[in-house]
């Protein structure tokens, strides 16, 4: 079974599609290459040359402290957040603000004049009727040139990070390298002086506020202290070196009724040993009491006492019993005596006096406490209102003090203000353009070949003409039985040579296989009448005929080629024929089919002329004349090619379908569109004409698969360079002409054996 080359159908090779397009449209990719390329030389002519500077800056992660204390602004968190926030505030309105007052004002020169932002007359004019423009103040000329300066600057200024470090870079492009050095620096010293007022500014600001705030905690804790004090003198709660005074006073009459109860008590005691000592039956106990002993009247009565006692034992020793003084001295002793004794009771008696004393004063200072303790009960409340209100004080004080000490501090702080961050690099004045010439060209490559390339898909797209063999069996349904590659024009200008007549080349294998295909393919495997048409001319119907022709004619078989289109006949100048009959004389009997046969001197063919086609019309091909002619030779030779006009513009090929037992269509590679296929497979079909075999002529060669050299040559009427086996039968079939079937037989194991390597080219793709 003869499988048909759709089946053999290869996955698209898009490297193939994609050259194969930039083959055929290379002439609009390279103009629209060049066109891009063009156009971005001359834009770089035209765009002025421009500078970039870059200033450097880094955001210091030490910290310089001179005295231990907490700053009113905290330090920048050294993370990505705060690092692109960084960013946003070097590009701010603000910050540009601050760089262009630092440069003086408007750039001067012809692109930053104050005219050229200043609106037209006529606009502003009519801008106050604009409904959006009415909810604004009216912007003056200065209010303009400023805000179109700081647009100006903010569109040249580009401000990054490298995302590794805390490193700022701050670049500004303009025409001028050292107006775009000053730009960028006066960015870099307006962000750093950005810093320092930030920070001197919150200083100030919490000064201003702590003093504000100090004032009215000291109006406050004024306050809290005097509602103290009134409470203590109307309750009577008066302190003494941090100690109420009635707790002193109370404590003061303890201590005192202490005293008291011990001296009371003390007095008790000598007044009972007194009594004791008194009441001693030698009556020389109380003499010997502390308060008898030292009373100064005691002590000189007892004094004289014992003067008097000497004196009487001194004359009592001398012997003068007798005498006169001694009842004087004893009288005298007896007085002292009793003096004694009285001096005694009343110094018991001042005993007692002093225990009474004491007992009163213990009495009087007990009630006096007892009083004292009732009166501090009855204030307690009072006392514990004014701890409340001493706390109260105390926490006031407490809060006074700290913000005293942080107004003392942020006072100090004031003077001591230093940016966050440092300028690292100045930028200074660039010698080269930054204007890349290089990107602009490669974009205008890049963007020429893109345009080029779509315009060519685009056309591509647009274009009807076969280039792919499998959508063509797609879109008619009619299977292809060879591709004939294109034929170089060095070797299509001569008539006298045909390409096949080069063994082994591509063309010749090409033609091989289309005979084997044609000998074992179902529909034309028993066809020996076969038709060759085509959609319109030029198509390349009459050259592939006639090259069908001589390949079978090498392989042994009788072939004769009919011209049947007589519109355009140019089968005789192909095959080198001379002046003879024709068809045309053979239909008006004025010649013999044998007398109109010519032979093709090169290879062997037979072929007819139309001859003498004047005065007779085009229908006749369709009269049993031409239909008896036919019918001759395909009794006389094994295959009968007819080459008939093309279906689309004449009728001939539908008169003469009737005769043949095949037909093949030929389309041309890349001329041929897919809609004249389609029209003329149909009109074929109008004439019962449903199996049209297609063959396609013209292809790209580098599409075909290539087998064998192109240098083989030729022996006898076969190919050589196949392979011994095959060569000396295929030698021996040249020498003898077998019988027809025999012949045609051969001639289809030569082609066969051919190309019995390569695969089917009906899916090749263009």
């Amino acid at each position: 079974m003869i499988v048909g080359p759709a089946s053999f159908r290869q996955p698209s090779n898009h490297l193939h599609d994609w050259r194969g397009l930039l083959q055929r449209r290379w002439l609009i990719v390279i103009s629209a290459l060049a066109l891009g390329l063009a156009l971005a030389i001359l834009i770089l002519n035209l765009t002025p040359a421009r500078y970039t500077a870059e200033a450097s800056l880094v955001l210091e992660a030490r910290k310089v402290q001179v005295i231990l204390q907490d700053a009113v602004v905290s330090r920048l968190p050294q993370d990505s957040p705060v690092l692109r926030t960084e960013l946003d505030v070097i590009s701010s309105r603000s910050l540009a603000e601050k760089a262009l007052e630092k440069l003086g004002g408007a750039k001067s020169g012809e692109d930053a004049s104050p005219a050229a932002a200043a609106p037209p007359l006529a606009l502003s004019s009519l801008s106050q009727y604009w409904p959006w423009s009415r909810a604004h103040a009216p912007e003056t000329l200065a209010e303009s040139s400023v805000r179109s300066e700081v647009d100006r600057l903010l569109n040249g200024l580009r401000v990054s990070n490298d995302g590794r470090s805390y490193t700022i870079f701050i670049a500004y492009t303009d025409r001028d390298p050292v107006y775009a050095a000053q730009v960028a620096n006066a960015f870099a010293d307006s962000y750093l002086d950005q810093q320092t007022g930030l920070q001197a500014g919150a200083t100030r600001q919490a000064s201003a506020w702590l003093g504000k705030k100090l004032d009215d905690l000291r109006s406050t804790l004024q306050s809290s202290e005097m509602a103290v004090e009134d409470l203590r003198s109307k309750s009577g709660l008066v302190e003494s070196n941090g100690t109420p005074l009635q707790v002193q006073r109370l404590d003061a009459l303890n201590r005192e009724l202490v005293i008291a109860r011990a001296s009371r008590a003390g007095a008790e005691a000598r007044l009972a040993t007194a009594r004791q000592l008194a009441q001693d039956d030698t009556g020389t106990g109380a003499a010997t009491f502390p308060e008898v002993l030292n009373s100064p009247v005691i002590q000189l009565l007892r004094k004289d006492q014992a003067q008097f006692s000497r004196e009487l034992m001194s004359l009592e020793s001398a012997g003068a019993s007798k005498s006169a003084q001694i009842p004087a001295l004893k009288s005298q002793l007896e007085a002292l005596q009793r003096q004694i004794a009285t001096e005694t009771e009343r110094v018991l008696l001042s005993l007692a006096n002093e225990v009474d004393v004491a007992r009163r004063k213990e009495e009087a200072l007990a009630s006096e406490f007892g009083a004292l303790q009732a009166s501090n009960a009855a204030s307690s409340d009072a006392l514990i209102h004014v701890k409340q209100l001493e706390r109260e004080a105390e926490a006031n004080r407490a809060v006074y003090e700290s913000f005293l000490n942080r107004y003392k501090q942020t006072l100090e702080q004031e003077g001591l203000a230093t940016p966050e961050a440092r300028l690292v690099s100045r930028a200074e004045p660039p010698r080269r353009p930054s204007t890349a010439r290089l990107p602009m060209l490669v974009f205008g490559l890049v963007g020429g070949f893109g345009v080029g390339l779509a315009l060519a898909m685009m056309m591509e797209h647009l274009d009807d003409r076969v280039r792919d063999a499998a959508r063509l069996e797609d879109g008619t349904g009619a299977k292809i039985l060879g591709q004939i590659p294109l034929v170089p024009a060095m070797l299509r200008a001569g008539a006298a040579v045909s390409p096949v007549m080069r063994p082994g080349s591509a063309y010749s294998r090409a033609f091989s296989k289309l005979q084997a295909t044609l000998g074992l393919a179902p529909q034309t495997g028993s066809a020996k009448v076969i038709m060759a048409t085509s959609a319109a001319a030029g198509d390349g119907k009459t050259t592939t005929c006639v090259s069908l022709a001589r390949s079978m004619a090498r392989g042994g078989e009788k072939v004769v080629v009919l011209d049947a289109d007589w519109h355009r006949p140019a089968v005789a100048a192909l095959l080198r024929g001379g002046l003879a009959p024709g068809l045309a004389d053979v239909v008006r009997g004025s010649a013999t089919l044998a007398e109109s046969l010519q032979v093709d001197r090169q290879s062997g063919v037979h072929f007819i002329a139309p001859g003498l086609t004047e005065g007779l019309p085009h229908s006749v091909l369709g009269s049993e004349a031409v239909g008896a002619a036919i019918a001759q030779l395909r009794q006389r030779y094994d295959i009968v090619l007819i080459d008939t006009p093309p279906v689309l513009s004449s009728a001939e090929t539908a008169l003469l379908s009737r005769f043949a037992d095949a037909t093949l269509f030929v389309v041309r590679w890349g001329a041929t569109s897919t809609r004249d296929v389609v029209a003329g497979l149909r009109e074929l079909s109008l004439c019962g004409l449903d199996r049209v075999n297609l063959v396609l002529n013209g292809v790209d060669p580098r599409l075909l698969p290539q087998y064998g050299s192109e240098g083989a040559t030729e022996d006898g009427g076969g190919v050589v360079g196949l392979g011994t086996r095959h060569d000396s039968r295929l030698r021996s079939g040249s020498t003898a002409r077998p019988p027809a079937a025999a012949a045609r037989s051969a001639a289809v194991a030569q082609a066969m054996v051919q190309v019995g390597s390569e695969r089917s080219l009906g899916s090749e793709r263009s």
